[in-house]
């Protein structure tokens, strides 16, 4: 009866983990904004009013699996990255505009918005995880 909110809480550790390794590697970059959701390609898309078309079009799948874009250049000289972020601040930024992301170089695929607070979700998870480990304890009583 306790295994669901082990199963949480495993995950959260997990994923913390996963944060801490990104975080203690990662420095500020600048970014260029390469593609936003809602941009022209997804008013066409949607003019165009063909559902069909819209999902054999493997890149703009692609696309949104993430709301932005961003083409970064690592320090150490190498070629240019497009990497996809997941953020609530998406909306804010039009094609071409320069932002400062995390970047670690152990992690090349995984960029962050500064002053984004990723912790507030595992924190919820992990409450939730709790709730349901303890649930059937007291219950019980």
């Amino acid at each position: 009866m306790v295994a669901p909110g082990v199963l949480i809480l495993a995950f959260v550790a997990y994923q913390s983990m996963k944060l801490v390794r990104f975080q203690r590697g990662a420095f500020r970059l600048p970014a260029e904004v390469s593609w936003v959701a809602g941009g022209e390609d997804f008013e066409y898309h949607f003019k165009e009013g063909n559902e069909l078309a819209r999902l054999r079009d493997k890149e703009f799948r692609r696309r949104h699996m993430f709301q932005l874009w961003v083409l970064i250049r690592p320090e150490d000289g190498g070629e240019l990255l497009e990497v996809g972020l997941s953020t609530g601040k998406a909306s804010r930024f039009k094609y071409g505009d320069t932002l400062q992301v995390l970047y670690n170089p152990k992690q090349p695929r995984h960029v962050v918005l500064p002053g984004e607070n990723l912790w507030v979700g595992l924190s919820i998870l992990g409450a939730i995880g709790l709730v349901v480990l303890c649930a059937p304890f007291l219950v019980g009583l």
